[in-house]
C-alpha cells in the first residue's frame, strides 16, 4: 500500500502544507487521548512511516524523532480520560484534531485524518 497515495495526489494539484493527523490511546481507553497533526516538507519521504499499531516501539521512537526532526511544524494535543469520558472518545479524537490544526502557523491547505470528518 502507498501510504503517500493522498498525498502525491494533492501535490499534483498544488496543495503545498498538507497536514496529516491521527490519534493514539483511542483503543484502549485506559488514558489519555494523544492527539498530533505534522506537516511534512513536499519533498520529504520518511521511510518507514505506517499506523503506529503496525511498528515496533523502537521503530516508532526512530520514527518520532525523525518526523520531529524534519518537520515543517507539528501540533500536538493531550486529552484526559475524564474529557474523553465526557464527549466520548470520537469526539474527543475530532476536537483534538481541529484543535491541533487550529494552532497551527503554517498556512493549511488541506488536510488528511483517519476516517475523521473534521469541521475546519
Amino acid at each position: 500500500m502507498d501510504l503517500y497515495k493522498y498525498e502525491n495526489e494533492l501535490k499534483k494539484q498544488n496543495y503545498k502544507y498538507i497536514a496529516g493527523t491521527d490519534e493514539a490511546g483511542r483503543g484502549s481507553m485506559a488514558g489519555p487521548l494523544v492527539v498530533a497533526a505534522v506537516i511534512l516538507p513536499s519533498d520529504e519521504i520518511i521511510e518507514g512511516i505506517n499506523d503506529s499499531k503496525q511498528l515496533t516501539s523502537k521503530k516508532r521512537a526512530a520514527l518520532y524523532n525523525e518526523i520531529i526532526e524534519k518537520a515543517i511544524e507539528y501540533k500536538v494535543e493531550i486529552i484526559n480520560v475524564s474529557e474523553v469520558d465526557r464527549l466520548n472518545v470520537y469526539q474527543a479524537s475530532k476536537q483534538g484534531m481541529e484543535k491541533c490544526i487550529q494552532k497551527m502557523k503554517s498556512p493549511v491547505d488541506f488536510v488528511l485524518s483517519d476516517a475523521i470528518q473534521l469541521e475546519l
